[in-house]
């Protein structure tokens, strides 16, 4: 599932993007399973590794497909921090 806590982020972690290969889930796929791979990103958040997507038999173009979608969340990442970083800057009235 997405947004799931995966495990602790410990260290200087947040914002770190990983993309995990695992071999595929699904024996009914009409490809070689050795042609197919499970595709995870997590992105550390807040001490956490968050699952932020997923992608279940994807054949060797799988970093096409993965590629946008980090480009994206490397982004909403990035403006999410900014504007954190606002608000934990602004005076309280």
């Amino acid at each position: 599932m997405l947004g799931i806590r995966v495990a602790p982020a410990d260290g200087p972690y947040d914002g770190d993007l990983v993309i995990r290969l695992a071999p595929p889930a699904d024996p009914l796929s009409l490809l070689p399973p050795e042609r197919l791979a499970d595709v995870e990103m997590l992105l550390a958040f807040d001490g956490w590794w968050q699952c932020v997507g997923r992608w279940c038999g994807v054949d060797d173009r799988w970093s096409h497909i993965v590629a946008p979608n980090t480009a994206a969340v490397m982004d909403l990442h990035g403006d999410l921090r900014a504007r954190t970083q606002l608000l934990r800057e602004k005076p309280s009235a």
